[in-house]
């Protein structure tokens, strides 16, 4: 790439010259049949890149004018997520609790007493982090150790108090308490 900004990219638009006719694509690439490809590119403070991307092959043919414009429009949500999923990959949770930082359940705790109706329990703050990271009922209530249901309870309660339906309006929610880690 020759200067890197971070933000949403199709294949073609950040391929290098004649990558279409390198050996790399002869090689690989051509042969996972994959046609169009799009995706978020995020720099990291460590000055690495981290990137996600979304590919079609063959069969589903190019992604639509309509289909990119819809990337296009998540693509600030995706970038701060893979951000900040990234960066948190970069700093070992030992690292984190030898400086003291707070944690990501602590974050939603404090910020949800400022939010009405109603505050979130401990418990209800701890589900929030982990939903936020990406786990499942099931992945969630092997991590606390609770009943698969409990966890279905404390999110309908998330959801309640919040007054939100989604797992996208709880990131929306709680966004200013994760960016001011």
């Amino acid at each position: 790439m020759r200067s890197f900004r971070p933000g949403f990219f199709r294949l073609r638009d950040i391929a290098p010259d004649r990558f279409y006719r390198s050996e790399y694509y002869r090689r690989y690439y051509a042969q996972t049949r994959l046609c169009d490809e799009v995706g978020v590119l995020v720099r990291q403070s460590d000055g690495s890149v981290s990137a996600i991307s979304s590919s079609r092959d063959e069969r589903g043919g190019p992604f639509s004018r309509s289909e990119v414009n819809g990337w296009r429009a998540i693509a600030p949500v995706i970038t701060e997520l893979l951000r900040q999923h990234a960066e948190k990959v970069h700093v070992s949770s030992a690292a984190t609790k030898q400086t003291g930082g707070p944690d990501t359940a602590k974050l939603i705790l404090n910020f949800s007493k400022r939010l009405p109706p109603k505050e979130l329990t401990r418990r209800e703050a701890e589900i929030s982090a982990l939903i936020l990271e990406g786990h499942s009922n099931l992945s969630i209530s092997g991590h606390l150790n609770i009943a698969t249901d409990t966890v279905k309870v404390h999110r309908r309660n998330i959801y309640r108090k919040l007054q939100i339906s989604s797992q996208a309006e709880l990131f929306a929610k709680l966004h200013a308490a994760l960016i001011s880690r």
